[in-house]
This record gives C-alpha cells, sequence and structure tokens, in this order.
C-alpha cells in the first residue's frame, strides 16, 4: 500500500545522486526557507539560534543563499544575528574581564599557591563563557539528523515492496554512508542481498564510465566523443563514497 513516504521517496530516486542524501537536503532547504518567511521574529525561533550562535557554517551560509536569492536582500538574517551578536559581545566581554582577573591574580603569589594546588588536585578549567561557545548544536544539523534516521527507518522498512524495489533499482543508488546506515536497519537477508546488489550495479557501472573517461583523455583516444556519463563519472564516483553536495556555491 503506497503512502506518503514511498511516494517521497518515489520522487527522490528520480533525482540524482543518493535518494537519502537528496531527501535530506530539501528537508534541510525547506526548514530554512519556512524560518526565513514567517518565524524571523518568533521569539522561540530566536531563542533556539541565539543559543546555537546561530547556525554551523554550512547551514549558515545555506540561509544567506536562501534570501538572496527568494527576496533579494538579507533583511531576516540581519534581524536574526543582530540578537545573536548582541549576546556574543556580552559573552566575549565576560571572557574579556574573567581573563583580566585571571591575569591579576596570576600576579599574586597567594593565587600562585593556590592555583598550584588547583592543578594537584586535577581540578578542570572553567569553561568559557557563552558568546565564545554555543549552549546548543545547529538546529537545522539536529533536526535534519532526526529526520534522517526516519528516512533510513522508512527505507529499511519499505525495500521489502516489489514495486519500492524497481523505484530503487533504476535510481542511482544509495552512497556508502547511507548504505551502512540502511544495512544496519534492515532485518531482512534477502532485502539486505538486494540493496548491496544494487550498489554493486552502480558501482560497477559508474567504474566502467570512469575508466572510459580517463581513457579518453589519452591523446591516442582523444577523437572518441565522451558520453554524458562518462562526463560525469568523476563526479559521480565523489558522490558515491560520500554523498551528495547538498549546497552549492
Amino acid at each position: 500500500m503506497l503512502d506518503f513516504a514511498a511516494l517521497w521517496f518515489k520522487d527522490a530516486f528520480q533525482h540524482q545522486g543518493c535518494p537519502i542524501c537528496y531527501l535530506r537536503a530539501r528537508d534541510d532547504a525547506r526548514y530554512i526557507f519556512t524560518i526565513l518567511y514567517e518565524y524571523v521574529t518568533d521569539g522561540g525561533v530566536r531563542a533556539t539560534f541565539v543559543n546555537s550562535l546561530g547556525y554551523c557554517s554550512e547551514h549558515a551560509w545555506a540561509q544567506q543563499r536562501t534570501e538572496v536569492e527568494r527576496w533579494g536582500d538579507g533583511l531576516g538574517t540581519a534581524t536574526m544575528y543582530e540578537s545573536v551578536l548582541a549576546q556574543n559581545l556580552d559573552g566575549l566581554d565576560e571572557f574579556i574581564r574573567a581573563t583580566r582577573r585571571a591575569m591579576a591574580r596570576e600576579r599574586s603569589p597567594i593565587w600562585r599557591g593556590i592555583a598550584r594546588v588547583v592543578r594537584r588536585l586535577g581540578r578542570a578549567t572553567p569553561a568559557l563563557p557563552f558568546g565564545v561557545v554555543p549552549r546548543a548544536p545547529c538546529r537545522v544539523c539536529e533536526l535534519g539528523a532526526q529526520g534522517e534516521r526516519a528516512l533510513l527507518e522508512t527505507f529499511a522498512q519499505k525495500i521489502g515492496w516489489d514495486e519500492f524495489r524497481a523505484w530503487y533499482r533504476a535510481s542511482d543508488g544509495l552512497c556508502l554512508p547511507h548504505l551502512n546506515a540502511t544495512l544496519e536497519r534492515i532485518a531482512d537477508a534477502d532485502a539486505r542481498r538486494f540493496v548491496i546488489e544494487v550498489t554493486l550495479e552502480k558501482l560497477e557501472a559508474n567504474a566502467v564510465a570512469l575508466r572510459e573517461y580517463w581513457r579518453k583523455h589519452d591523446y591516442r583516444f582523444q577523437d572518441e566523443p565522451i558520453t554524458d556519463a562518462e562526463r560525469q563519472a568523476w563526479r559521480r564516483a565523489v558522490e558515491q563514497f560520500v554523498g551528495n553536495r547538498r549546497w552549492t556555491q
């Protein structure tokens, strides 16, 4: 019986590269767009954004590119980062004050003696204040990882369907990281064997195209036309081993 999850995969199988990578990138992009479109001034969203000091490098630049492409400016990003900058400056200011206090103590013989005792006791160095390090992880990464686990579970459940298998065989197949993660979740031996067989087919086909791409760069065969599969083979090889690049520059 078909459901929305199966249909999402059916669509993903028709796109280039690993379907799990495609769906993860789609969900990340939707989240970033939704935040910019509806929740820039939402208190809860802003608090989460501040706690993580914005997003990770990948998703911070994705947010910037999304806003420029969709609206032609950066007002939403500016609004969200204004709060982050304010908190960051407060944290850095506290860090500077704490550093000055520590330097003053180091000049005191009494405090130097206390520091030696603390080191002997193995006491941990105090954590850096907020603003220097975040209180929470990137929210896009966090939600994306949760969604990816759900996608892997769904794939593992539905790969037993004949129709789902046919869709998958016609796709580019899973990248190796997602293959490994999926195999951990597939209990049925026949389904595991099928997924591995399809992966081998895709790897072998691309290996042939890659060798032809390399061969046709030899001056003796440079007049032979390069097919589209051969032209994409080196990029496809990278995708097969590490997954699709989710955001383009």
